[in-house]
């Protein structure tokens, strides 16, 4: 469970980057681009470049799901340590 917090942690890391986003808003808005100045016959490569597009979102989905499990996980760990404790804690006091 830890390696889920800590790879959902980079995770969080990267959507927060300033520079890792705007190297995806700079390749985005290139595929643009180029896909407005494809002619509009080529459909081969204006769907390539529409993929490529989705892709970047794809990849940002992903980091976000991946934080979101790790706070998920989070929440769940400290619930278990809550439940842990208080269970000790009865425990102790039916004795």
């Amino acid at each position: 469970m830890t390696d889920r917090i800590a790879l959902g942690r980079r995770a969080a890391s990267l959507l927060e980057d300033q520079t890792f986003n705007e190297v995806l808003d700079v390749i985005k808005a290139d595929l643009v681009n180029a896909w407005a100045a494809s002619p509009a016959t080529d459909r081969d490569t204006r769907e390539s470049f529409y993929l490529a597009h989705r892709a970047i979102g794809s990849v940002r989905a992903e980091l976000a799901k991946m934080r979101d499990e790790a706070l998920m996980a989070e929440a769940q760990a400290e619930q278990a340590e809550q439940d842990r404790r208080f269970s000790a804690q009865n425990m102790v006091s039916d004795e």
